[in-house]
């Protein structure tokens, strides 16, 4: 049986703050009688006593004001009086997303769970929620119940005949740090959840991204693979100097070099000369569709060609792609 207490006064002795968002507190304990006075301690207050307020009035020779009847809300509590009670209100209080913020446990409360036993089963039906544990003497010591319930910060004891003001500090701190432990929770889980729903779309853009590259991977390589297949000899020239950025098969053929050695050289170091005519169509970007030229490959007598010249921005620089048709034979059937 749980120990007498002190008289406690008929009113809280602090008023409560408004605007604390959860007030929610069960007490667990199985004397009637400690219910009654928790309730008094924390249930709601007026905020002025009428009869007082009158007999003051009467004494300092003042008319009495009208009695105001409005008063300061308490916290909203509830009752367990056997610890197998109190784990059912606790596992319903969460399933209907209303849980408890604080418990006030009695140590002792025969004959069915002790208080500490009482506590490990509430902590497992709610994780988040702030316990007191009420003893005058117990069959815990402090470094048993320290043992059997590990490091907390959940847990204060309460030391009996328990004085009201420590009793409304207890409920207002704990109350207190319940709410903003949840709305630190809420936050990160908002955080969390933006975090997912930016990697869902960073995911999906990515793979976006990753499909977008391997399409272009594919038509560039189907590009390179024309235009080295291509049986005329093809090359890519800078517009300032026709100096060579790439060549086809055909091209590299046709100047006797590899590609590496192609590479930044214009086409007169290549040995290739295809007429001032042609030569200044090319250094003006101009393009041209199967125009006459001569063509001589490393000082050999010239011979009739024909080149097809497209203008391109590469870089944001000027180039142009040379399409040069040598074939004597073909020419001369006009072909």
């Amino acid at each position: 049986m749980s120990e007498a207490t002190t008289p406690l006064p008929l009113e809280p002795i602090i008023n409560l703050p408004v605007e604390m968002e959860s007030r929610r507190i069960l007490l667990v304990d199985d004397t009637p009688t400690i219910h009654e006075d928790f309730r008094k301690i924390l249930g709601a207050s007026p905020v002025a006593n009428p009869q007082l307020a009158d007999l003051m009035a009467s004494v300092l020779g003042e008319t009495p004001q009208p009695a105001r009847t409005d008063v300061v809300p308490g916290f909203e509590l509830d009752s367990a009086y056997q610890g197998e009670e109190a784990i059912g209100k606790v596992k319903a209080a969460c399933a209907a997303g209303r849980p408890y913020a604080l418990a006030f446990v009695d140590v002792r409360m025969p004959p069915g769970l002790d208080g500490v036993e009482t506590i490990l089963r509430l902590w497992e039906e709610d994780p988040a929620l702030q316990t007191v544990i009420c003893t005058a003497f117990s069959d815990y010591s402090w470094s048993q119940m320290a043992e059997k319930l590990g490091p907390s910060d959940r847990l204060l004891i309460l030391k009996k005949p328990f004085d009201p003001v420590e009793v409304l500090q207890f409920a207002h701190a704990l109350t207190k740090k319940w709410q903003l432990a949840r709305q630190a929770s809420d936050t990160l889980g908002g955080v969390r959840q933006m975090l997912e729903d930016c990697s869902a779309v960073v995911g999906s853009r990515m793979a976006d991204l990753h499909r977008e590259i391997a399409a272009r991977v594919h038509a560039e390589e189907r590009s390179v693979n024309t235009f080295n297949a291509c049986p005329l000899p093809m090359a890519l020239l800078r517009a300032d100097g026709l100096g060579c950025v790439d060549a086809n098969r055909a091209f590299l053929a046709l100047a006797g070099c590899s590609r590496e050695a192609a590479l930044g050289r214009p086409l007169a170091a290549l040995g290739l000369d295809l007429g001032e005519d042609a030569t200044a169509l090319l250094r003006a970007s101009e393009p041209a569709t199967a125009c006459e030229c001569t063509f001589s490959v490393h000082g050999a007598a010239p011979r009739p060609a024909r080149f097809w010249s497209e203008s391109l921005t590469l870089g944001e620089q000027p180039h142009v792609l040379l399409v040069l048709d040598a074939d004597t034979e073909r020419l001369a059937v006009g072909v």
